[in-house]
């Protein structure tokens, strides 16, 4: 998988980068084949208090899954959008795993 961080009006330590593509290669583990994932980080000047965005998009095979958040800081807002993308998978997963329960049942 290829991850693609790009981080706007601000710079980010290393560790912050690492624990954010351990986060994003831990969602594989949800059944789906994810090719790559495109982060944006940015912060707004105008806004102090929740001036920190997040924006992750997913390209998983057949379609892609987007998720943005605001925060007071960046790992805030990384969480906030990786949970949202985690429970989406989960819902796919269920969601592809119930209707092969279906299809055994048929036959």
């Amino acid at each position: 998988m290829q991850i693609f961080i790009q981080v706007i009006n601000e710079t980010i330590p290393n560790n912050l980068r690492q624990l954010l593509r351990r986060r994003i290669l831990k969602l594989e583990t949800y059944g789906t084949t994810i090719i790559a994932a495109d982060v944006t980080l940015k912060k707004d000047s105008d806004d102090k208090e929740i001036g920190y965005h997040a924006e992750i998009r997913l390209f998983i095979k057949g379609y892609d899954l987007f998720g943005k958040s605001k925060a007071g800081d960046f790992k805030t807002a990384m969480n906030i959008v990786i949970e949202s993308l985690r429970k989406r998978l989960r819902k796919i997963k269920t969601g592809k795993l119930l209707s092969r329960r279906k299809q055994k049942a048929i036959f």
